[in-house]
């Protein structure tokens, strides 16, 4: 799976978890976010947001949808005569299954154009950032969790005031093992655990939901299919 459709699939879930929800808070991401080229819908499309400001691993971005009535091809044409205009721009195109992929890179920023076709046309996703090597990458988080997660992916979103984590760990330990650790580490931390139940969808997965003030998480904890034996664990936390 590509970094882009990773993200807009948890940002979905984040900003479910989190709609309704504000704060003035700290905005030095927002402010370093709205310095980011604005790029365009493509021709007969539209395009929305889904997030304005967030950090991947560490690195800044902006993530927007989008749909077109324009075939794969012309959508990916039209981004790259335009990411192309400038002689310093560097301009790379790959395919991923179904998505085509196309990378465009300035002195100061780079543009992911992710696309796949649809039946009225084709949709994808716009990521912007500045360039990844001017960043450090990033793991910490003050979640409350066990040293036998890792975490192996953060998000960070500051979207109109609202502060929020999404988290990805692993651990070597089972489902049941890791849960009980987790809950442990969160009432230690004076969290209530307000939820804990199987899922219905996932063997063996459990779901945990914590409140502590205005902070809320909800934890998914599943078999890893890819890692026999090891625990994916997602956390979606609502800062404030």
């Amino acid at each position: 799976m590509t970094l882009a459709i990773t993200i807009r699939r948890a940002a979905l879930l984040l900003f479910a978890a989190c709609s309704g929800v504000s704060r003035a808070g700290d905005h030095e991401l927002s402010s370093i976010t709205k310095e980011l080229p604005d790029v365009p819908a493509p021709p007969q499309g539209d395009m929305w947001w889904i997030s304005k400001s967030m950090r991947m691993n560490g690195l800044p971005m902006t993530l927007k949808n989008f749909r077109s009535r324009l075939s794969l091809d012309a959508v990916c044409e039209y981004y790259r005569v335009n990411g192309g205009a400038r002689l310093t721009n560097e301009v790379h195109a790959h395919r991923s299954g179904d998505w085509s992929v196309l990378s465009i890179r300035s002195q100061r920023h780079l543009v992911t154009i992710q696309v796949r076709p649809t039946q009225l046309g084709s949709e994808g996703t716009i990521t912007v950032s500045p360039l990844p090597e001017t960043y450090r990458l990033k793991f910490a988080t003050t979640f409350p969790h066990p040293d036998t997660s890792i975490v192996v992916n953060l998000q960070e979103y500051d979207d109109a005031g609202v502060l929020a984590e999404h988290i990805s760990m692993t651990s070597a330990r089972s489902v049941a093992i890791e849960a009980q650790a987790f809950v442990e580490k969160l009432r230690g931390g004076r969290w209530q655990i307000t939820l804990r139940e199987p899922m219905r969808t996932i063997s063996r997965g459990q779901l945990i939901e914590a409140q502590k003030g205005a902070q809320h998480a909800l934890l998914s904890l599943m078999p890893d299919l890819e890692r026999p034996g090891k625990t994916a664990i997602v956390v979606v936390w609502k800062k404030s």
